[in-house]
């Protein structure tokens, strides 16, 4: 048989056998522990003894901290080991973090402006470099008007915005100020691999980053820093043809779209994203090109529908011109 013991102790049993030369009686005795009782931030209940639980110092920490490693919590005989008091710990969600130089690449003497934000309670600025911006309590919430530096260099600002449970975290943007006689690229031509060229320095620039279908890209020019002045105008690092057939279209209009017996209407179309483009009607009219603007399409003595059909039908489109009639006064 099993049995349950509500409380701490000892618990003494006898049996005493009888028989016919007389009776003998056994004893023994069981120890019973106490339990341990557990707070309501570990669950509540008990635990009897032997058996642990894991315990946290605290439920939650701040932004940037680390919980602490759990302890483990023993009941020894109605004796509960440790302190800590939590089932377990998070991390508090960090406050918004955010600062940019823009631009972030500047020549000698060119604007820039710092701007931060965060939704903290509270925020701290700390600057490094050749700018000498201020550092110190700033508002959540700011910028620093454009301003000019003569010297090159690097000018780094860090942000550290505070949580409303003092937990704090960190952001970071850097000016890059380039020294006299270097030249800033354009942001479009950064992927080629640097932000600026010194003197003398050359890089391949195309008019367009894409052609459409049937296009040719322009040839490219060779932009030439010279003492601080980067020569062309030409923007983009690679060119490329946009494959036909690749969101083509075509567009056709007819001036106009109602006419008299024998009277002549004029086309308009153009096809996007093509090579080339055949237009056709019911009266006979056949003409090929990409596009065509006032193109005589002759005679219209009935019904008249005009079709545009480009690259194999990769798109098409039509225009109906109607015949009306005329009428004489008797």
């Amino acid at each position: 048989m099993r049995f349950t013991f509500p409380n701490a102790g000892t618990e003494n049993c006898a049996l005493t056998f009888t028989g016919p030369g007389g009776s003998v009686t056994k004893t023994a005795s069981l120890p019973v522990a106490a339990s341990c009782a557990l707070p309501a931030t570990l669950g509540g209940g008990t635990i009897s003894s032997g058996q642990s639980v894991t315990a946290y110092q605290s439920s939650t920490v701040a932004c940037g901290s680390v919980c602490s490693a759990p302890e483990t919590r023993t009941c020894t005989n109605g004796v509960l080991s440790g302190s800590n008091q939590y089932q377990s710990c998070s991390v508090n969600a960090c406050p918004l973090c955010q600062i940019s130089w823009s631009p972030a690449t500047v020549a000698t003497s060119q604007l820039s402006a710092l701007s931060w934000s965060t939704d903290g309670v509270s925020a701290i600025r700390s600057c490094v470099g050749p700018v000498n911006l201020y550092s110190g309590p700033v508002p959540t919430t700011g910028s620093v008007p454009s301003f000019k530096s003569g010297t090159g260099g690097t000018e780094t600002c860090t942000l550290r915005a505070t949580g409303a449970d003092g937990g704090t975290i960190s952001c970071q943007a850097s000016l890059t100020i380039a020294s006299a006689g270097v030249c800033i690229l354009p942001s479009t031509l950064w992927p080629l691999g640097n932000t600026t060229l010194a003197s003398g320095q050359s890089v391949q620039a195309y008019q367009a980053s894409s052609v459409a279908c049937g296009s040719t890209c322009a040839a490219p020019e060779t932009r030439t820093c010279t003492n601080g002045v980067l020569s062309g105008s030409y923007q983009y690092p690679s060119c490329s043809v946009a494959a036909c057939g690749a969101n083509a279209s075509v567009t056709i209009s007819a001036t106009p779209t109602r006419v008299q017996s024998g009277q002549h209407a004029y086309l308009t179309w153009s096809g996007t994203n093509v090579t080339s483009c055949t237009v056709t009607g019911t009266n006979g009219f056949s003409q090929t090109g990409k596009a065509g603007t006032n193109v005589d399409a002759g005679a219209i003595t009935t019904q008249t529908t005009f079709t545009a059909n480009c690259d194999g039908n990769a798109a098409t489109a039509n225009v109906i011109v109607n015949v009306v009639g005329v009428y004489n006064e008797f």
